[in-house]
């Protein structure tokens, strides 16, 4: 007897968690999107991030209905896919809170952001490179 343990696109979008992660990363992206940034290449970072997230939040979610019961061995391709998908959703609400206190610090203060974008970008590219590392 074989049954379909594949999951249809429908019913892979309406779990929660990822409901859940995506609507608080499109408020936090839609606050980005109103301050009017001129380089979008700054939003990249977040919205990789999240991508990455989405990911591995789904291979979760597959393999949680794909597992056989009481097997000793579990197949894992690319390691702990609910532990990666956390870390970076944290890491990617981090980046879009540092991009949306850079573009309040424009709106309110345009010359700081002139004169010392640079430390406003080392923290992002930091929290950037740091989330990859903590996959391996």
């Amino acid at each position: 007897m074989l049954e379909n343990y594949n999951l249809n696109s429908t019913k892979l979008l309406t779990q929660k968690d990822i409901i859940l992660k995506t609507s608080i990363f499109l408020i936090g992206f839609l606050l980005i999107l109103v301050q009017n940034w001129i380089n979008p290449i700054l939003i990249l970072y977040p919205i990789v991030s999240f991508s990455f997230s989405l990911f591995f939040q789904i291979i979760e979610s597959n393999k949680k209905i794909t597992e056989i019961e009481d097997s000793i061995i579990s197949y894992n391709p690319f390691g702990g896919g609910g532990g990666n998908s956390n870390i970076l959703t944290i890491f990617s609400y981090l980046q879009m809170l540092l991009i949306f206190t850079a573009g309040l610090d424009s709106l309110f203060h345009p010359q700081l952001v002139d004169n010392f974008f640079l430390f406003f970008l080392i923290p992002l590219v930091f929290l950037y490179g740091f989330e990859f590392f903590l996959l391996l």
